[in-house]
């Protein structure tokens, strides 16, 4: 049976305002499968005005559907908008429309046609090993016993990985053969033969009772009946939670969900559109890869031939550095070899010895084996209906092997450019102890700072088209050789990078395309590529004269302060900057979007204002004017001119309730304890994503994602909407919304001072030098709170965090690891909210 939450609303005109309806509406909808609010808003959402900006922030904020109704009021001089239909998901809107009816009312009679589609699933033909006679002990035994002889004798690269794979391929196969699976309806695992027998007895009953007609058997079928629902749904509950406690991450449990048809699937399943030999040619040719061309034949020219101690030379690889990398390795797709990391796993103590001698001899001879040089491609669609090749995306799965070999070196790599510190201090990508959220505070931090100066910033986000697919590879090896790497690693990556093929492929048909080549990008899915795609941007820093810049991987924004009576000059100074990015991109065969770029001026909301209703002076990207935005979407936070977080918290709280929507269709099925780990996998991502750089968030959309929270608590719980919340955070342990983005704080200052990364950061903070009669260590740990005038820059993450970190207990300061500092902060923002101090 599903539960239909019906809302009719009439509203007088300019009488009351709407959050104590909205609020209690989102509360009452968490226990309903369906949802629908319907009645006269006396509010135009023709018309852009407080009340009808209210509602449609309401609409989008919770993942709702407005029904795309046209005027149902109509006098003499006027038609509006105020009958309104809100469902709670647009894809069970069948048809709706609206009929005049002069003779009763003027408004329209409005109607909508609402329903779940129920959508048989057609019989899944899937290719895959049969292990169901798969004897683990007697497969490891086989391949230990594996005569190696003919591999070590071997000279060329690619022949000892022929002989490493068919080998391996060999006993593989007769253990687990290969074999066609047939799957009409989904499996019922928690079926046990038990419950199987109970349920052959429960329909024996019926058939008894239907023969006879008489209350006795009747009663003996209803115990029965009710014994083995109760035996399923006992046994459902606990195959649930022993596959979501052990999945690791938000993407496996929301696999889980959609496997065991809890929720919709991500896809439709269906074949694809389009032909893959059609695909292949349009992911070579939309990457711009024929129309690019250079001399691959060598790289003679660029190697000295010099030997140099201070370059980087590879290490000898270690066996116990293979294994950690192998056993580190989450992904279980399988490359075009056919060899997948678990069955590495399986037989790693007989094969280990055998990689370390493949791996060393990779990287001494500088050859990398051409099989793990291609590419399987999967089309993915970027659309519910794809119906042409531009509706896909490439998904690329490289061999396991070449990815563990990738990782090692970029292991050594990063050592060495830490080492001799060749990072650009403004990339945060593919870093440790960087990330989105430290580029973010570092651009705020820098923005906040200049309004207590009463100043403005202008900033450009740049749109590069397939930066990764077109690095032209002769280019990044003399970049390379700039950062004095040797000439036998250049001669690796360089063979690394060259000769590469791919193929797509058709997941559910099992059709695979003809063979494409690939003459220049990084490899897409690879570990190696990333790394290498950032030392390519590296030279960067050298071609700004007058902008500060952030890059995260090929995302560029550069950006510049100036006094508001400065505007003209400081536009001018940007367009000076814009070429010199063009200049720079053109000579790295990068293309850059001019059409995608983005400018955006951000400031106090005086400021602002007065800038934006005067004449602006344009900035001009490849001759094209650049449109001044209100708000920017960098790196999934959404940030406005007026620096506002209102719209980064509507995106959040419908990324909550729609999940939370997902996730009550089926909270029959969840004990409390999995509910619990369902919201923090699936939900509290959103909530944390960057939160460390939303210090100066408002008391009101602190609230807008307490109630989002408070939502998530009633559901784990199933409460109703009047039953008072806090005590049920007491059970959790859970840190409210202030709290919990303080916890965050604090953990970042602690990484930032341990780690002293990023350097841009940590240059923030400076100690308390002033000396007393007593110097304690204590006194030492205390850093000094800058200037400042305006509440914008007193709330910024740097102000924020060293009033919090000099206010806190000194054995949380003093903890000797990151895990103990975490355990600390938690149990002490607990107990500071449990006492009903303020969070701020």
């Amino acid at each position: 049976m599903s539960k239909l939450l019906l809302a009719v609303v009439y509203r007088p005109p300019n009488i009351g305002f709407m959050d104590e309806f909205f609020r209690e509406f989102l509360d009452l909808q968490v226990d309903y499968r369906h949802s629908v609010i319907v009645g006269d808003f006396n509010a135009d959402m023709n018309q852009v005005a407080y009340d009808s900006q209210q509602i449609s922030a309401f609409v989008t904020g919770s993942g709702l559907h407005l029904v795309p109704f046209s005027a149902t009021h109509h006098t003499r001089n006027s038609s509006t908008l105020l009958d309104l239909c809100i469902i709670d998901d647009g894809e069970k809107l069948i048809d709706y429309g609206q009929r005049g009816v002069a003779f009763l009312s003027a408004h329209d009679l409005i109607y909508i046609k609402y329903a779940v589609k129920l959508r048989r699933r057609t019989e899944r033909v899937v290719l895959g090993r049969d292990k169901s006679g798969f004897n683990e002990e007697a497969f490891v035994s086989e391949v230990n016993s594996i005569d190696w002889t003919d591999l070590l004798l071997s000279a060329n690269m690619d022949e000892k990985i022929g002989i490493f794979n068919a080998k391996l391929l060999d006993i593989y196969d007769a253990h687990a053969p290969w074999k066609q699976f047939r799957f009409k309806n989904l499996p019922a695992p928690w079926l046990t033969t038990e419950i199987r027998a109970a349920m052959k007895s429960r329909d024996m009953a019926r058939r008894i009772w239907r023969r006879r007609k008489d209350d006795v058997h009747y009663s003996r079928f209803k115990v029965q009946r009710n014994q083995v629902q109760n035996m399923v749904r006992t046994a459902k509950r606990d195959y649930y939670y022993k596959v979501f406690s052990r999945a690791n991450g938000a993407g496996e449990v929301w696999g889980g969900l959609r496997h065991l048809g809890l929720i919709k699937p991500k896809g439709s399943g269906s074949c694809l559109s389009c032909s893959v030999e059609d695909l292949n040619s349009f992911f070579v040719r939309e990457a711009g890869l024929s129309e690019i061309s250079f001399d691959e034949n060598n790289i003679d020219d660029i190697c000295s031939g010099e030997f140099e101690d201070a370059d980087f030379h590879w290490e000898h690889v270690m066996p116990i550095m293979i294994r950690r990398t192998i056993l580190r390795a989450k992904s279980n797709a399988i490359g075009s070899d056919g060899i997948s990391i678990k069955m590495l796993k399986l037989v790693i103590d007989g094969i280990l010895p055998i990689l370390e001698h493949l791996f060393n001899y990779s990287l001494m001879s500088g050859e990398f084996p051409s099989q793990w040089r291609s590419a399987l491609v999967c089309p993915i669609p970027k659309i519910k209906n794809p119906t042409s090749v531009k509706h896909y995306r490439p998904i690329s799965i490289l061999p396991a092997l070449s990815k563990i070999l990738e990782r090692v070196a970029c292991e050594q790599i990063n050592r060495y450019l830490e080492r001799e510190d060749l990072r650009d201090q403004c990339q945060s990508a593919y870093r440790k102890n960087y990330s989105t959220q430290t580029c973010l505070i570092r651009m705020m931090d820098d923005v906040r700072q200049t309004v207590d100066l009463r100043m403005v910033t202008i900033s450009v986000f740049f749109d590069f088209s397939k930066a990764f697919d077109r690095v032209n590879h002769r280019l990044l090896i003399k970049k390379l050789k700039e950062l004095n790497f040797s000439d036998s690693t250049l001669t690796w990556i360089y063979s690394y990078l060259s000769g590469r093929t791919q193929v797509v492929k058709d997941a559910v048909v099992g059709t695979v395309s003809s063979s494409s080549s690939v003459k220049v990008g990084v490899p897409q899915g690879s570990v190696l590529g990333p790394l290498l795609f950032t030392l390519y941007l590296a030279d960067f820093g050298k071609v700004l004269r007058h902008c500060r810049y952030n890059f995260y991987a090929d995302d560029l924004q550069i950006y510049l302060h100036c006094e508001p009576k400065n505007i003209v000059d400081a536009v001018k100074s940007i367009n000076d900057d814009v070429d010199a990015v063009l200049l720079w991109s053109t000579t790295n065969g990068l293309i850059l979007n001019a059409d995608k770029t983005q400018a955006i001026i951000m400031g106090t909301s005086r400021y602002i204002n007065t800038l934006y209703n005067s004449a602006l002076p344009e900035i001009r990207v490849d001759g094209h004017a650049v449109q001044y935005l209100s708000s920017v979407k960098y790196l999934g936070l959404v940030i406005a001119n007026n620096l506002s977080w209102e719209k980064q918290i509507i995106n959040t709280t419908k990324r909550i309730r729609t999940t939370l929507y997902q996730l009550k269709l089926c909270k029959h099925m969840f004990p409390d304890i999995l509910k619990i780990r369902l919201v923090t996998a699936l939900i509290f991502p959103h909530i944390d994503y960057c939160c460390a750089a939303m210090t100066d968030i408002t008391g009101e959309q602190s609230l807008k994602l307490y109630r989002g929270v408070n939502a998530c608590v009633r559901f784990i719980f199933n409460t109703r909407f009047d039953v008072h919340i806090s005590p049920f955070y007491e059970r959790l342990s859970w840190l409210k919304i202030d709290s919990r983005r303080l916890y965050f704080v604090g953990c970042l200052t602690y990484n930032v001072l341990r780690t002293k990364q990023p350097t841009l950061l940590h240059s923030n903070y400076r100690q308390n030098t002033h000396t007393s009669e007593r110097t304690t260590r204590a006194t030492r740990e205390v850093f000094i709170q800058p200037h400042c005038r305006t509440e914008t820059y007193k709330r910024s993450f740097r102000l924020t965090s060293i009033t919090f970190w000099n206010n806190l207990p000194n054995d949380i300061r003093h903890s000797t690891s990151f895990s103990d500092f975490k355990q600390k902060l938690y149990a002490h923002l607990l107990a500071r909210q449990s006492a009903g101090a303020s969070d701020t």
